[in-house]
């Protein structure tokens, strides 16, 4: 049999789907005959042309471009309304993300569904005519044509069937997904392979290869010491594999960890405190910055109070004078009973550990997704001027309140996860909007986007101001004072001394000023009403409202078995009240005190509208 060159077999007589002219069934098979005679004549460099199908190279079967047949009915057996591929998504994120994410610390859980979401919208926009890469605001680096022709599976005859495979579609766009997913998992999150690869292998979708291909890297050797991706060679490799999803999606997950590389978060921790690089031993994601909490358990309090102060100046002299002002100022701006301190835990079992400022650097270091890193230093929070000991008081008495109420109880611990909150958001705009596979790609990706971004500012005002979280204020400063407030888990309101007070849920090592979840739920609330109107303009966010999973009876973390007492459902009128309950169950639990939730709540303004703007671009294949 004659061994034809692949960019002949690439080449395809049948006609197209969208043709113009219609021709009788006895002239297609007379033009059939003749545009095989015609393809011995012509130049093989005129064969692909932005018309005709790429060049098949080593093209995998038509099958290669089709979802399963398990997807479309394990999501009809389900009751899933939507397409093959949104069920996908959806089932691949719950089931196989989120709970390896689930074991992450908040900043860089959100991190990782930024970079998942920035890599299934690449896969989108590489498989469509004009949107916008999430990195670059500009084009992918590989645009696939509308189609391409693969060979079929019969193999009789001279010129062997080709199927002309369209390529721009949902399922495409979404095996492109899971290919990247192949690619990046080992590398980010490494638990998900325990959760990730059965979900895909339910739906049939467990092949591929798994991390990083050789001859992908070699097109973005460089790139981390900030040279250019060699864009000719991707295009050569897509080429030559007719733009399958096994080859796009490792170009689009390779994109996204070179860019992962150098986002200023130290992911492989090749920097050490100091800011030296590491050659052993790293330390994921370790601070490069050296910051070093001041207050520490063993550190004496510095301050004096005023009004002795007052009285020294009063006996000494005009220089002697001077010299104690400065004394005066200096004290009070070094206080370190006021800064954050990493508080002490226990696992239950003995074993004692203290904690460390996670991720400091982020803050100042971190590059933002939908603001410019000018943007984000121009925000900045005010320093609050706590009276720690009256705030200390009132955070007793919320924590009392929450002591006698299983609402606030299972509102503290359903906003204590993030991915939580973002999910069920994100689930009541899909299906109240119906939206479409890519559609809802474009939204989560405006709202992974802004929660991002509103992570990365809080944590530049928690370093920025330092101060101590209501905790240890209440242990060190006020311990023998006795307050009449929670106990513990199921021993309700009791009186008991400041040393031994404990917030509702455990407190997180990072400083309480701001609230990064009051700051992610206020970016929450605008980008998914900006988002809404953009989609909609006739819509009226002020309206939509959100109903949470019902908290089942007894499913308390803190305190199962008992809290709730009934299964709790609530309906929430819109993403306000959304915002509003989830910055409040951050003072009902006890983990801060009142104005770093409303300071949040102005520092991060602007920024979700920021985020929804700029993700809607992409969609519209605008560059901004």
């Amino acid at each position: 049999q004659l061994q034809l060159p692949l960019q002949l077999k690439a080449f395809s007589c049948e006609p197209r789907a969208n043709t113009m002219v219609r021709t009788a069934p006895m002239f297609q098979a007379a033009a059939m005959h003749l545009c095989s005679a015609a393809l011995l004549l012509l130049p093989l460099s005129h064969l692909v042309t932005a018309e005709t199908p790429a060049a098949a190279g080593t093209c995998p079967s038509p099958s290669s471009y089709e979802l399963p047949l398990q997807i479309g009915e394990i999501a009809q057996a389900s009751g899933f309304g939507g397409p093959p591929a949104l069920f996908g998504l959806v089932a691949s994120i719950k089931g196989g993300w989120d709970p390896a994410l689930y074991l992450y610390d908040t900043p860089m859980a959100v991190r990782h569904t930024w970079l998942i979401s920035a890599l299934n919208w690449n896969c989108a926009a590489a498989y469509s005519p004009t949107w916008s890469d999430a990195l670059t605001r500009t084009h992918p680096l590989v645009r696939t044509p509308a189609s391409v022709a693969v060979a079929s599976n019969q193999t009789e005859g001279l010129f062997p069937p080709t199927e002309d495979v369209g390529l721009h579609n949902s399922d495409v766009r979404f095996l492109c997904a899971v290919q990247g997913w192949r690619a990046v998992m080992t590398d980010w999150v490494p638990e998900a392979v325990d959760t990730l690869i059965p979900t895909l292998a339910q739906f049939g979708l467990n092949t591929g290869h798994m991390g990083y291909r050789e001859d992908v890297g070699a097109c973005f050797e460089g790139v981390e010491d900030g040279g250019e991706v060699d864009s000719s060679c991707l295009q050569a490799l897509a080429e030559q594999e007719c733009y399958s999803p096994a080859v796009m999606g490792q170009i689009v997950g390779r994109q996204l960890a070179e860019y992962a590389r150098a986002d200023g978060w130290n992911q492989d921790g090749k920097l050490n405190k100091d800011g030296s690089p590491c050659v052993a031993n790293c330390h994921r994601f370790g601070d490069y910055t050296g910051y070093e909490p001041v207050n520490l358990p063993s550190s004496p309090s510095i301050s004096l109070p005023r009004r002795t102060l007052k009285k020294k100046k009063k006996e000494k002299k005009n220089k002697e004078k001077k010299e104690n002002k400065e004394t005066y100022v200096s004290a009070r701006e070094t206080n370190v009973s006021r800064r954050w301190m990493p508080l002490l835990g226990d696992d239950g079992r003995g074993c004692e550990s203290r904690q460390q400022h996670v991720t400091p650097h982020i803050g100042t270091q971190g590059k933002p997704a939908a603001l410019t890193r000018v943007e984000m230093d121009a925000r900045t929070a005010t320093n609050p001027s706590y009276d720690y000991n009256k705030e200390a008081v009132i955070v007793t008495q919320r924590l009392a309140a929450t002591a006698v109420s299983d609402e606030k109880k299972v509102m503290i611990e359903f906003f204590d996860n993030k991915l939580n909150v973002a999910g069920i958001v994100i689930e009541t705009v899909a299906g109240a909007l119906r939206l479409k596979y890519e559609q809802t790609l474009n939204y989560v990706l405006a709202l992974t986007a802004g929660d991002y971004d509103a992570c990365i500012l809080a944590w530049k005002e928690k370093v920025n101001h330092d101060l101590v979280r209501p905790t240890t204020w209440i242990q060190t400063e006020m311990a023998e004072v006795e307050f009449t407030t929670y106990a513990g888990p199921y021993e309700g309101v009791k009186t008991i001394p400041g040393k031994n007070f404990e917030s509702y849920v455990s407190v997180m090592p990072h400083s309480e000023y701001v609230s990064g979840s009051a700051c992610i739920c206020q970016a929450l609330m605008e980008l998914t009403d900006g988002w809404m109107v953009l989609h909609d303009p006739d819509s009226d966010p002020s309206t939509f409202s959100i109903t949470l999973p019902t908290i089942a009876q007894g499913s308390s973390r803190t305190e199962p078995g008992v809290t709730p007492a009934r299964d709790i459902t609530k309906v929430l009128q819109n993403m306000k009240e959304l915002r509003d309950i989830c910055g409040q169950s951050r003072l009902d639990g006890g983990m801060h005190f009142t104005q770093a939730v409303t300071a949040s709540y102005e520092l991060c303004e602007g920024l979700g509208v920021a985020a929804s703007e700029y993700a809607y671009a992409l969609f519209n294949g605008i560059s901004s």
